[in-house]
């Protein structure tokens, strides 16, 4: 397996994985969580990371878990930036959710897209980093089977960049946002969770709170959440009366910046997501080889790129067999670091409408 990070001497000793190791300290081998790599959301089976084997490794009984939910989204109330919230059943056992599909009634080509953010109701931590839109694409959370304009569904499922540890008992929030879904008439949305359910039924038997790791650390159970950073590929109009919440646009010839939420811990980041590239318009061949980015992260000496470079190289869509694309390796984004995007229209005529960027990974939080 190859390591992630380089090390460097210093004067308290040496620095490995963002980690500062005494002289006489043992080094342990630099890993990430998952093994080091991560690879691709096309899959035709559950993959089972090295977290998710730690926890069911004491419970004897694993059970295949489908949990549904399902949402009307109309426009009612007429405020659409006024989320429709849902809870999740509460289930009887632990689980394991590592990945999701979803249906829409309506295909996102035809009427856009519905926006997510999942909440865990035990510790209130939402998926999605919060800034200036705190939700991401449902397709960034879920293989979509509605996909007419591209000749039907290319990936039923779409795995989360890591399992998420369910207690039992206890229930997820999930807020969807309809600013940018076309809800005239109502749209219908089924999202359906993929996972284990956790049994042991040994008398005195309490939830595992640690698990070790690739690493050798030993974590606790739930501080690997799931870690979405959604923001514009655009900026809000110039004209004061256009600019509505989730109203982006880049226009010909423009260049626009835009930084990703930092985070109070390193987080693990794998794939990427554009919702603009759903467009029949945006992904049209002649239009999105015009359209490039650059991506940073914002304090350390090395570029991610040092040119621009097409969009469709960098992020995922529909359109995609990954429709979540998958780095060429891991990056770890250290604590309180940002990543910045640079989003550049090189197109003389044609406007990027309502496009959002989101990366998916992992919070290595300790909570």
């Amino acid at each position: 397996m190859a390591r992630i990070a380089s090390h460097k001497s210093n004067q308290w000793g040496l620095e490995l994985c963002g980690r500062v190791y005494g002289m006489n300290e043992q080094i342990r081998q630099c890993r990430i969580d998952t093994g080091d790599f991560v690879g691709s959301t096309w899959i035709s089976s559950p993959k089972w990371t090295p977290y998710m084997e730690s926890i069911a490794s004491h419970y004897p009984i694993q059970v295949p878990l489908f949990l549904t939910t399902q949402v009307v989204l109309s426009n009612v109330p007429a405020d659409l930036t006024i989320p429709i919230t849902v809870l999740t059943r509460p289930l009887l056992y632990d689980s394991l959710i590592w990945g999701m599909t979803a249906f829409q009634s309506v295909p996102v080509a035809t009427a856009g897209h519905t926006y997510l953010n999942i909440t865990h109701q035990e510790t209130g931590i939402p998926w999605v980093a919060p800034n200036t839109i705190g939700y991401a694409p449902l397709a960034a959370f879920a293989g979509m089977t509605t996909n007419a304009a591209f000749g039907g569904p290319v990936m039923f499922i779409t795995r989360l960049p890591d399992a998420f540890f369910l207690p039992a008992h206890t229930q997820l929030k999930l807020d969807f946002l309809r600013s940018e879904l076309d809800v005239t008439p109502s749209v219908t949305v089924i999202l359906t969770m993929l996972g284990v359910q956790l049994v042991n039924h040994t008398p005195g038997f309490q939830t595992p709170e640690h698990v070790e790791m690739p690493n050798g650390e030993i974590i606790p159970i739930g501080s690997r959440l799931p870690w979405f950073g959604c923001v514009p590929y655009g900026a809000r109009p110039n004209d004061p009366a256009s600019r509505v919440f989730l109203n982006y646009q880049l226009n010909p010839l423009e260049q626009i910046v835009n930084y990703f939420p930092p985070s109070d811990c390193n987080i693990e980041i794998h794939d990427t997501y554009a919702s603009f590239l759903d467009s029949s318009f945006e992904m049209a061949v002649d239009f999105s080889s015009d359209l490039r980015t650059k991506i940073d992260d914002t304090r350390i000496r090395e570029d991610w790129t040092p040119q621009f470079v097409p969009v469709r190289a960098v992020f995922g869509s529909q359109a995609n067999f990954d429709q979540q694309l998958p780095l060429v390796k891991p990056h770890i984004l250290l604590k309180n670091h940002k990543l910045l995007m640079v989003a550049q229209n090189n197109n003389a005529d044609r406007t990027v409408n309502d496009g959002t960027v989101t990366y998916r990974g992992v919070r290595r939080c300790e909570y």
